[in-house]
């Protein structure tokens, strides 16, 4: 499986920086929606879909029946306050030193860009010949009320497994849902016996 050759690295790269050059406050995601819709168009997605509080749900659906998983991460971010004040222009997505620089790299466009990019890499490989389904939210609102638009997914997708991309520090928790046999949760169950999420 090749999934993220130099070609691909330049795309997503490309992709982030688009994200992080569409402004979106709470309540204004709808340029990055815009975005993430051409990256799922061009990468043959199953179907992209808008809720009602402009929640960008991309599906991806494999060749036979199996659990849902779902990533998870939102669209918008804080304000820049003044711009004067910053030493790379926030909406930019300046390259420099290998880092990238600007409102949302981290919190979360970069893994919102990440997981779609996964996702249809992984679907591309495999020609779509995997069990399940996969599924990335780009959730609104989450910066002023977090929360109440992300159950509107959960409702509408009924996922068996989410995955949160926020920025972390790689301090991150698993937790394991009651209705899933142990036997299911395969690399997981390690982690659900250890809350720290350290084996």
């Amino acid at each position: 499986m090749s999934m993220l050759t130099d070609k691909r690295r330049d795309e997503l790269v490309a992709f982030t920086q688009k994200m992080i050059q569409a402004p979106s406050y709470s309540g204004q995601e709808n340029k990055v929606v815009e975005e993430m819709k051409a990256f799922c168009n061009a990468h043959h997605f199953t179907d992209v879909y808008v809720d009602k509080y402009g929640n960008c749900i991309c599906h991806i659906k494999g060749s036979k029946p199996d659990p849902k998983i779902l990533f998870d991460g939102h669209m918008d971010t804080v304000p820049v306050g003044d711009p004067s004040t910053w030493d790379h222009d926030p909406f930019a997505a300046e390259i420099v030193d290998g880092k990238m620089y600007g409102r949302g790299t981290s919190d979360m466009k970069g893994a919102l860009s990440a997981m779609l990019a996964a996702a249809s890499y992984y679907a591309e490989d495999l020609n779509y010949d995997f069990p399940g389904d996969i599924y990335v939210a780009g959730v609104v609102h989450e910066e002023c009320f977090e929360g109440v638009a992300a159950r509107e997914i959960s409702a509408y997708v009924k996922p068996d497994y989410v995955i949160i991309g926020e920025a972390s520090q790689l301090n991150w928790r698993a937790a394991c849902p009651r209705n899933v046999p142990r036997h299911r949760l395969h690399h997981s169950r390690r982690l659900c016996d250890h809350p720290r999420g350290s084996a």
